[in-house]
């Protein structure tokens, strides 16, 4: 049976959410499964924290989403349940119909060799407007854009710079969620969404005419856009049109929007009930690719079903249990059926206890050290230090579980370089945080290294764009 939730964009969606949650880890299960990435996609932001389980669910779900490398936000994707217009039947504009009614009735009383009625006039002139109305263009589209607004230095005011930049306003502007992302050194930059009506601005314009210029400029030195995406509509992914224009549009792309796995793609993919037939190519290339990424993520379970309104269920399978608990159910269920309360134990039972006692004990032998792979973000002092100096210093740490592997240089900006390097550890053997604190952020390398992090989501993505390739 199917979970059903009200609008979660309301309070008393998130109310009976959140007390669904009350003794639950997941949507479904006990395991994250696509009935997790259904409702997640519902939430149009993250939920307040007077819903301490909504949060606590919706907080793990992007922790999970993070580590499979979907950590964009995307730039807007709607799926409709419904046909999109252009296909569906067309019914004539009253004013048209009027008109056409108008029409039949001009022909049957329509004077040949007359002069022209007054209805026949106003006839005239409302076909004439009618014409007129349809002909205007139709309502612009929209897009979404990122800006990095950077300051001119770390004693930029930065509550005032977004401030400056917010108080810019005008037709066709509408500006969304923000937040300073850390450059280096001490500087931040502010990440600022908008939503534009195409036609009424210009970005371009917008930058160079308000964002970059007096007053503003005292306190932004300049304005770069991220990324510039349409904001998506697609139709009834269950029908074949719908298919049909999504496999259209995934021709030259490899995500719903930007270069990354965002949340447009789990918003498409969980529209989805099922996978794409292989005639729609591209679809089916794009839905196995997020599979993938979902699988790393350890949301691989199909769920059981949940709709939240307006949406189609994902799926209304029956979770079935691992093969191992079935069958260990069934011997449980067998023992206590043929069970003597008060009699001495058989030689089954005997035998049976034994079976059990062995693989408790199996179980509990500590299993084989495994291997992680790291990916680090090594930064230098200033844009002065020798970053080819920087990786011999790194490199020349040798410990016993530790592999170097490839490397490479990634631009902060203001001219200044970090060293990303992977490294290959046996988990028993290699401690990440000791490696960092007792010898690469120690002397004599922190002659060269300011600082060293551990790269989580670099690493996923990496990893996604070499696996991309097979899939």
């Amino acid at each position: 049976m199917a979970v059903t939730f009200p609008d979660l964009s309301s309070a008393a969606g998130l109310k009976k959410l959140d007390d669904y949650l009350l003794s639950r880890s997941y949507i479904t299960g006990y395991q994250a499964s696509k009935d997790d990435l259904t409702v997640h996609a519902a939430l149009s932001k993250a939920p307040s924290a007077n819903y301490v389980n909504v949060s606590r669910w919706y907080n793990h779900i992007e922790a999970l989403l993070r580590i499979s490398g979907v950590s964009g936000e995307g730039s807007g994707v709607t799926v409709k349940g419904s046909a999109p217009a252009a296909e569906a039947v067309a019914t004539p504009p009253a004013a048209d119909s009027k008109a056409s009614a108008a029409d039949d009735d001009d022909d049957d009383d329509v004077d040949l060799f007359g002069e022209e009625t007054e209805e026949e006039k106003k006839a005239a002139e409302a076909r004439a407007a009618a014409v007129k109305a349809s002909t205007k263009k139709k309502e612009s589209g929209k897009s979404s854009v990122l800006l990095d607004v950077k300051p001119w230095d770390d004693e930029t005011d930065m509550k005032k710079l977004e401030e400056a930049v917010r108080s810019v306003q005008q037709e066709g502007l509408l500006w969304g969620a923000s937040k300073l992302v850390p450059v280096g050194y001490g500087i931040k930059k502010l990440q600022i969404m908008m939503t534009i009506v195409d036609d009424l601005v210009s970005v371009d314009n917008l930058i160079e005419d308000y964002l970059t210029a007096e007053p503003i400029n005292e306190h932004v030195q300049s304005v770069d856009i991220v990324a510039f995406n349409k904001i998506l509509t697609f139709y009834d992914l269950s029908s074949a049109a719908g298919l049909k224009k999504l496999d259209d549009y995934l021709l030259s792309r490899s995500y719903i929007t930007g270069y990354q796995a965002s949340k447009d793609d789990l918003t498409v993919h969980a529209a989805l009930s099922k996978p794409p037939s292989s005639e729609y190519v591209n679809v089916s290339r794009w839905y196995n690719h997020i599979e993938a990424l979902l699988r790393i993520s350890g949301v691989s379970g199909e769920g059981s079903g949940v709709i939240v309104e307006g949406s189609a269920p994902v799926t209304e399978a029956i979770a079935t249990p691992p093969a191992a608990d079935s069958k260990a159910s069934v011997a449980e269920d067998d023992d206590d059926d043929d069970v003597d309360l008060f009699g001495e134990e058989t030689e089954e039972e005997k035998k049976a206890a034994e079976e059990r006692a062995a693989a408790v004990k199996a179980s509990a032998k500590k299993k084989e050290s495994g291997k992680s792979s790291v990916l680090l973000d090594v930064k230098p002092w200033d844009d002065e230090t020798d970053m080819k100096k920087l990786e011999e210093a790194v490199r020349s740490v040798q410990m016993e579980g530790l592999l170097w592997g490839a490397s490479k240089l990634v631009p902060v900006g203001y001219g200044i370089k970090k060293l990303q390097i992977m490294i290959t550890i046996v988990d028993d053997l290699v401690s990440v945080d000791n490696l960092i604190e007792d010898y690469l952020t120690a002397e004599p390398i922190n002659e060269h290294v300011q600082s060293v992090d551990i790269n989580l989501p670099g690493f996923l993505q990496w990893m996604a764009e070499e696996s991309e390739t097979y899939l």
